[in-house]
């Protein structure tokens, strides 16, 4: 509209550009290649883009470990750092430390436990920490 109410006699529209978001190409390869890894993971019949991608990795970083063994170990770690991250009891926040120290040292990867001054002999509570 002019500013005297009239109509441009030529009202040619001008193109507005859209610009279509990507996604993440990046988590889209690593999906893929944890789908190629792990087959069991397609069963699920989820198909990956690259703006579901980052979603895919959480999902599957939480229901890897039946499938891979090495995995339980971190899963449960993480489980537990999630817990003291929500804070407030003291006690729990110590049984968690606890927790964390035994899982390292069942998977393997004594530094944590040994930096808590912790080993296999360790007790506590009367119990000996040991492999299950």
């Amino acid at each position: 509209m002019l500013r005297d109410g009239a109509q441009p006699t030529n009202s040619a529209k001008l193109a507005v550009p859209v610009l279509q978001p990507s996604g993440d190409l990046i988590a889209l390869g690593h999906v893929n290649a944890l789908l190629e890894r792990f087959p069991q993971l397609k069963n699920f019949g989820l198909t990956p883009t690259a703006f579901n991608a980052g979603s895919l990795i959480a999902f599957y970083a939480e229901v890897l470990p039946p499938y891979y063994e090495p995995a339980e170990g971190a899963h449960i770690r993480n489980a537990l750092s999630r817990l003291r991250d929500q804070g407030g009891d003291a006690a729990l926040a110590s049984a968690i430390e606890w927790a964390i120290a035994v899982t390292e040292l069942q998977s393997n990867n004594p530094d944590v436990p040994r930096f808590c001054g912790m080993t296999r002999n360790t007790k506590r509570s009367g119990r000996r920490i040991s492999r299950q």
